[in-house]
């Protein structure tokens, strides 16, 4: 039995991976072979995925012998994904044995896109899935994962859209077999990002890919725009919903409402930031404008004299009169 959790085993394995990333191959096989010490159950996913990474730590050491030994006991395993990875190793520790066709990339080098019609695409599939419109982001998707190059900045995000989108619209086995396909991609970033999902969260003990519905190849697609590619999806028809309690209607909320409110709340604070922020701009602008207009009128006052009116403007002076009295008083004498 296992004296672990899932959980924990999980946890456990993707700081192996990690230690295979880092190049850490000693110490990731002594966590391997301790693994295997508390966990016997070789039909789970963890177990399953323990034994693949036990691959990689084998070749990573230099001991081929023991990767060859295990990918001949996986080839025989009942789940489909860890014949396949088994077949792979093998392939890859024996060239000569190699099928001409086996690491041939899904695409061809060459994207049969225009950028313009790949970002139209991304677009496309991005608001579909964020509208959860699941069957236009697959045909959007489709169509890039078919015609764009391996080479492309956005392959594998679409890719990952794409497998995400089968899984929201419940197509697991199309999921399944497209990561599958993912297995033997000639980039190695791309194997481990399919072969880490596909013992998670796209687990099976086993399943039959060769009847579900592949992708078409590059001869079955039709490269037109994007918008004749795509016909447009009637919009989802909404479900009404009648809460009988208060707990009922706070769980549909949080369900259904709470990532729609948080994103207008966001919206709803930038505006007001901006609101506020305009405000604080034209008072400063107010303020500058009224000091100076006040430094002009000071300025004015400073070089223009303006002279007051005299009281005896229109009239002799007090001097003028003084004289004249003296005048007359010398004549009288």
């Amino acid at each position: 039995m296992s004296k672990f959790n899932s959980a924990h085993n999980q946890e456990l394995l993707n700081g192996i991976a990690k230690l295979l990333e880092y190049k850490n191959y000693n110490l990731a096989l002594q966590e391997l072979e301790k693994f295997f010490q508390n966990n016997t159950e070789s039909n789970t996913k963890e177990y399953l995925y323990a034994r693949v990474l036990l691959v990689d730590a084998y070749l990573y050491n230099g001991r081929s012998d023991k990767a060859t030994n295990l990918c001949q006991e996986l080839s025989n395993s009942k789940h489909h994904t860890t014949q396949i990875l088994a077949q792979y190793y093998l392939a890859e520790i024996f060239p000569e044995a190699k099928p001409t066709t086996q690491k041939a990339s899904l695409n061809s080098t060459k994207s049969s896109l225009t950028p313009a019609q790949e970002t139209e695409l991304i677009n496309t599939a991005y608001e579909a899935i964020t509208n959860k419109r699941y069957k236009k982001a697959i045909q959007a998707l489709k169509v890039f994962c078919i015609a764009a190059s391996p080479d492309t900045k956005e392959y594998l995000k679409a890719h990952k859209w794409l497998i995400k989108a089968y899984q929201e619209n419940g197509q697991m086995n199309e999921a399944i077999a497209l990561c599958q396909q993912l297995l033997i991609n000639e980039h190695e970033q791309i194997r481990k990002w399919a072969r880490k999902l596909l013992f998670t969260d796209l687990f099976t003990d086993n399943i039959d890919v060769s009847v579900t519905s592949q992708n078409p190849t590059k001869s079955e697609v039709k490269l037109q725009t994007p918008s004749e590619t795509l016909p447009e999806e009637p919009e989802p028809s909404v479900e009404k919903f009648t809460p009988k309690t208060l707990k009922e209607f706070k769980v549909f909320c949080q369900k259904n409402l709470l990532s729609e409110l948080k994103v207008f709340e966001s919206r709803r604070k930038k505006a007001l930031l901006s609101i506020v922020a305009l405000h604080l701009l034209f008072l400063s602008f107010l303020i500058t404008t009224f000091k100076f207009v006040s430094m002009i009128s000071f300025d004015i006052k400073d070089y223009i004299y303006i002279e007051e009116p005299s009281l005896f403007e229109s009239h002799s002076t007090p001097r003028n009169v003084e004289c004249r009295y003296k005048t007359l008083h010398t004549w009288l004498e």
